[in-house]
């Protein structure tokens, strides 16, 4: 979501997560409070190189779609390095503990941010294709194009810890970026996740539509959700919710 000189990139508990398009800087904000706390700017993620302002305008050197080290616009980079952010909890609340999120570069890498180090540092993994990430039950979870999930434990004394999910992705899976990915963690300890694709029954006529696996606690194997019973589903830019109509 952008608004001016603004990009809107999550929300949590209260708070919105905003990037400066001009200055790369990141910040969150508290609408209902005022309050303010920074996050690492754009410039401090891992595929980020070189930053070299010139007198013909300012440029970053990073790591591109194949890994070769690229120059690219300063603006450029600013709108479009960063797909995702989330938090853990309200950094008002538990500073120790807290954390941020973000879904960065070209190839939609995964990195942290835990304050007392003003930068972004790359997750124990160099897999790439992210398109969801959340935290759950005091770990982050993450699901890939393929529809791979990951798990990382956050409550570890070297940081983060985890990879891949010992759960392959369902077999029948619609795959390819088209085909977005999203997560969500149940009050019952389950996880959902939803996979959006489209039916063209011709170039005029196309429809979006979703299908929903359930992986239930202590499960090696999703399966597949036909009934949501009484429960909806709230699906946000952010975040979605699975939630009882009464």
């Amino acid at each position: 979501m952008q608004s001016y000189n603004k990009f809107i990139h999550g929300s949590g508990h209260g708070w919105l997560i905003v990037q400066c398009i001009s200055d790369g800087t990141m910040q969150m904000l508290n609408p209902f409070t005022n309050r303010s706390f920074d996050l690492p700017p754009v410039s401090t993620l891992p595929d980020i190189i070189d930053y070299q302002p010139d007198n013909h305008g300012n440029e970053y050197t990073l790591w591109d779609f194949h890994d070769i080290r690229s120059t690219v616009d300063r603006d450029k980079v600013h709108r479009f390095q960063v797909y995702k952010v989330i938090i853990n909890s309200s950094p008002e609340h538990d500073i120790e503990n807290f954390m941020a999120v973000v879904i960065f570069g070209p190839n939609q890498r995964l990195a942290f941010y835990k304050p007392g180090n003003m930068r972004w540092v790359e997750f124990p993994t160099r897999d790439k294709e992210f398109e969801d990430v959340i935290c759950f039950q005091e770990k982050i979870y993450a699901i890939n194009e393929e529809g791979q999930l990951y798990e990382f434990d956050t409550k570890t004394r070297a940081g983060l810890k985890g990879g891949i999910h010992e759960t392959r992705s369902p077999s029948e899976i619609p795959v390819g970026p088209l085909e977005p990915k999203y997560l969500i963690g149940c009050a019952n300890g389950s996880l959902l996740m939803l996979v959006r694709y489209t039916v063209r029954k011709s170039k005029e006529d196309e429809t979006f539509k979703f299908d929903i696996y359930e992986l239930k606690r202590n499960r090696k194997e999703w399966s597949t959700l036909d009934n949501l019973g009484n429960y909806i589903l709230v699906i946000g830019f952010n975040s979605s919710e699975f939630m009882c109509l009464f």
